[in-house]
């Protein structure tokens, strides 16, 4: 499990940086710019949890184990 948590702490840096990003340019983007960055942002976090979520679960049986199973999807476009 420690190679989970190594592997998920970059992931968990960048969602902390994208909120201080979003904080930091508060009030100097246009409206574009900032829903852009909110629509990133929201993205990430979900990209996270659903990885994250999967690894908790654990690999459904029947299906292969693996990073490449989590998801339906690619996580961010």
């Amino acid at each position: 499990m420690g190679s989970r948590v190594s592997t998920l702490s970059a992931p968990a840096r960048l969602l902390t940086r994208s909120g201080l990003l979003a904080e930091k340019t508060k009030g100097n983007l246009t409206s574009t710019e900032q829903n852009f960055l909110a629509e990133r942002a929201l993205r990430l976090r979900m990209a996270y949890l659903e990885v994250t979520n999967a690894l908790a679960r654990g690999p459904r049986p029947g299906a292969p184990g693996g990073p490449a199973s989590v998801g339906s999807g690619p996580l961010v476009r």
